[in-house]
């Protein structure tokens, strides 16, 4: 252990390795309210373990928020099927349309054969 100098004394890695006991602790922080096993206390909360019905409250609600969201994002996906589908119609419509066209021009010219419909 160091012997009792003066603070200014001491090099900064012989502060480091100081003990300081709790009664002088508390002494210091005479205008604090809470006494030193109550600050422990608080800075090893975080260190402690969860309930583990709380972990099952908070994982549920992040399931309940899940499904309210699951209805809007299965009706945009149908919005969007019904659009890609309507679209695939009507190109369908369009070549079926030109393939027609295609088909009279040619009946009307002798030098083109028609292939045999199945």
């Amino acid at each position: 252990m160091v012997p009792a100098r003066r603070v200014a004394d001491l090099l900064p890695d012989q502060l480091l390795l100081r003990p300081v006991p709790a009664a002088r602790t508390y002494r210091a922080q005479r205008g604090r309210t809470r006494p030193v096993s109550e600050a422990r206390a608080l800075e090893d909360a975080p260190l402690r373990r969860r309930d583990p019905r709380e972990a099952q409250i908070t994982w549920l609600e992040a399931a309940i928020t899940q499904l309210r969201e699951q209805p809007t994002q299965s009706e945009q996906t149908v919005e969007e099927l019904t659009d890609f589908c309507g679209q695939a119609v009507a190109r369908l419509a369009a070549q079926h349309e030109e393939v027609v066209r295609l088909r009279e021009a040619t009946a009307e010219e002798s030098k083109v054969r028609r292939l045999p419909t199945p």
